[in-house]
Protein backbone atom coordinates (compact mmCIF):
# COMPACT_ATOMS: atom_id res chain seq x y z
CA UNK A 1 0.00 0.00 0.00
CA UNK A 2 3.07 2.19 0.75
CA UNK A 3 4.25 1.60 -2.63
CA UNK A 4 1.43 2.49 -4.25
CA UNK A 5 0.35 5.67 -2.12
CA UNK A 6 4.05 6.96 -3.80
CA UNK A 7 3.38 5.84 -6.94
CA UNK A 8 0.08 7.89 -7.15
CA UNK A 9 1.71 10.81 -4.95
CA UNK A 10 4.29 11.09 -7.86
CA UNK A 11 1.81 10.79 -10.83
CA UNK A 12 -0.89 13.96 -8.82
CA UNK A 13 1.75 16.07 -8.95
CA UNK A 14 3.25 15.30 -12.54
CA UNK A 15 -0.67 15.54 -13.12
CA UNK A 16 -1.04 19.19 -11.46
CA UNK A 17 2.64 19.86 -13.11
CA UNK A 18 0.90 19.59 -16.59
CA UNK A 19 -2.37 21.27 -15.62
CA UNK A 20 -0.61 24.51 -15.37
CA UNK A 21 1.20 24.61 -18.07
CA UNK A 22 -1.69 24.08 -19.56
CA UNK A 23 -3.23 26.69 -17.53
CA UNK A 24 -0.74 28.84 -18.81
CA UNK A 25 -0.94 28.05 -22.40
CA UNK A 26 -4.92 28.75 -22.43
CA UNK A 27 -4.68 32.16 -20.80
CA UNK A 28 -1.64 33.30 -23.17
CA UNK A 29 -4.20 31.89 -26.35
CA UNK A 30 -7.00 33.96 -24.76
CA UNK A 31 -5.06 37.00 -23.95
CA UNK A 32 -4.34 37.25 -27.50
CA UNK A 33 -7.46 36.78 -28.48
CA UNK A 34 -8.69 39.51 -26.22
CA UNK A 35 -5.87 41.65 -27.86
CA UNK A 36 -4.37 41.82 -24.79
CA UNK A 37 -0.51 40.63 -23.60
CA UNK A 38 -0.14 37.77 -20.73
CA UNK A 39 2.48 38.54 -18.41
CA UNK A 40 3.84 35.13 -16.88
CA UNK A 41 5.46 36.90 -13.87
CA UNK A 42 1.90 38.50 -12.45
CA UNK A 43 -0.48 36.03 -13.98
CA UNK A 44 -2.42 38.26 -15.94
CA UNK A 45 -3.62 39.69 -19.04
CA UNK A 46 -2.08 43.61 -19.91
CA UNK A 47 -4.70 44.94 -22.84
CA UNK A 48 -3.30 47.84 -24.62
CA UNK A 49 -5.84 50.14 -22.52
CA UNK A 50 -3.71 49.17 -19.51
CA UNK A 51 -1.01 50.16 -21.29
CA UNK A 52 -2.19 53.61 -22.56
CA UNK A 53 -3.46 54.37 -19.05
CA UNK A 54 0.31 53.77 -17.51
CA UNK A 55 1.99 55.77 -20.12
CA UNK A 56 -0.52 58.48 -19.84
CA UNK A 57 0.24 58.67 -16.34
CA UNK A 58 3.96 58.29 -16.97
CA UNK A 59 3.36 61.49 -19.09
CA UNK A 60 1.45 63.28 -16.67
CA UNK A 61 4.31 62.20 -13.77
CA UNK A 62 6.78 64.14 -16.42
CA UNK A 63 5.39 67.19 -16.73
CA UNK A 64 4.77 67.61 -13.10
CA UNK A 65 8.41 67.04 -12.77
CA UNK A 66 9.27 69.77 -15.55
CA UNK A 67 7.17 72.38 -13.58
CA UNK A 68 8.63 71.61 -10.45
CA UNK A 69 12.06 71.72 -11.51
CA UNK A 70 11.05 74.85 -13.47
CA UNK A 71 9.95 76.16 -10.53
CA UNK A 72 13.01 75.69 -8.27
CA UNK A 73 15.08 76.81 -11.40
CA UNK A 74 13.33 80.33 -11.25
CA UNK A 75 13.55 80.70 -7.93
CA UNK A 76 17.34 80.65 -7.75
CA UNK A 77 17.67 83.42 -9.83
Amino acid sequence: MLRRHRELTGDVARLEGLVEEQRKELELQNSSRLGGIYDEDDGIIVSQAMVDGEEEQVRELEERIKTMQEKVFSSRY
